[in-house]
């Protein structure tokens, strides 16, 4: 399970026994109480979420701990759950702090674009040295899903090397994260880190 090409659907298990299932199938605040239990106990390394509203709590509790650079490879960035307001919140404390980072990788170039896309495009414009945007291109989509299992491009956001959320269905949002497990964190950079060099500039 340590790498992010084992990551599916049927893992859900493996990774959550059925006696844990109850307590990551809560909604809103309930669910964030239990991902923050996470961050004061450090008891459950990798754990699972599913639908818009948990993906933008989770990634609002990566905004909230991630110290430098986050990444995030994203369909479009059209704001289906970047747009909630505990999203956004997060994301510009997180670029408020002192040489944070943000670099994003689209799958494709939507005209319809989030608030926090134009915060992002934004910010990379006026700290060109701490972020940037760029579009998957043909080379750059074979590269990156050849780590994937039946390459199939997952999305995924990464935080700092140990931080992540990892979709393994792009339509339901159903994930794994964790915000402690540097193995595949760090496997996530790399993988982010090819596609990147690899992909086009955003042209707006």
């Amino acid at each position: 399970m340590d790498k992010p090409e084992n990551y599916s659907s049927q893992t859900l298990i493996k990774i959550c026994p059925p006696e844990n299932l109850l307590k990551w199938s809560k909604k809103g605040q309930q669910y964030s109480a239990a991902v923050q239990s996470l961050l004061t106990e450090k008891t459950f390394t990798v754990f699972p979420n599913i639908g818009e509203e948990q993906a933008a709590i989770v990634m609002s509790y990566l905004f909230d701990n991630c110290k430098r650079s986050m990444r995030i490879l994203s369909h479009s960035f059209s704001g289906a759950f970047s747009d909630r307001s505990l999203y956004i919140t997060s994301l510009q404390n997180f670029l408020a702090k002192d040489e944070t980072e943000i670099y994003l990788l689209l799958e494709e170039n939507s005209r319809e674009k989030s608030v926090a896309f134009q915060i992002i495009q934004d910010f990379v414009s006026n700290h060109p040295k701490r972020g940037g945007i760029k579009v998957l291109n043909d080379v750059a989509i074979a590269a990156t899903i050849k780590n994937f299992k039946n390459n199939q491009l997952s999305m995924f956001a990464v935080g700092d090397a140990d931080m992540y959320r990892f979709e393994t269905d792009n339509v339901t949002r159903e994930s794994f994260s964790s915000f402690d497990h540097e193995k595949v964190g760090s496997q996530l950079v790399k993988i982010f880190t090819d596609g990147y060099n690899l992909s086009d500039n955003y042209l707006p």
